[in-house]
């Protein structure tokens, strides 16, 4: 059997296996907005429970107006997109990823949540600011 018909298989019966977990109704062909956001949120927590069992630190959620500062240690991979993992000696944060950190890597750098997005700048008087 081909991989391709193997993989239909494994999904095809997807929307009746995602009935049975609740996230379709009957009548429902494909996700709700709110039940994918739902989906994305719990990635993200995951996510966060295995990096916090894995390195013995906390996770740290940013609201609005908060800072965080730390390395970019990593990215992650989920289904939801690409994540930067900032991490300091006890806390860490998983904010959305963006292709011209990847220069950054191993630097430190201070994150702040803005209403709608994040803004990265350097520490230390660096006057180069990546926002989002």
């Amino acid at each position: 059997m081909e991989g391709l018909q193997r993989r239909q298989i494994r999904t095809g019966d997807l929307p009746r296996r995602s009935r049975d977990r609740g996230l379709l109704r009957a009548d429902e062909g494909q996700l709700s907005d709110e039940t994918r956001k739902r989906l994305r949120e719990e990635e993200l927590r995951r996510a966060g429970a295995f990096e916090a069992e894995r390195s013995g630190r906390s996770q740290v959620t940013l609201s609005k107006g908060d800072q965080f500062e730390g390395k970019f240690e990593k990215t992650v991979d989920l289904a939801s997109g690409r994540r930067a993992l900032i991490g300091s000696e006890t806390t860490f944060a998983l904010v959305p990823w963006r292709p011209e950190m990847e220069r950054h890597r191993g630097r430190s750098l201070i994150i702040e949540q803005k209403a709608k997005n994040l803004s990265w700048s350097f520490p230390s008087g660096r006057g180069r600011g990546l926002s989002r």
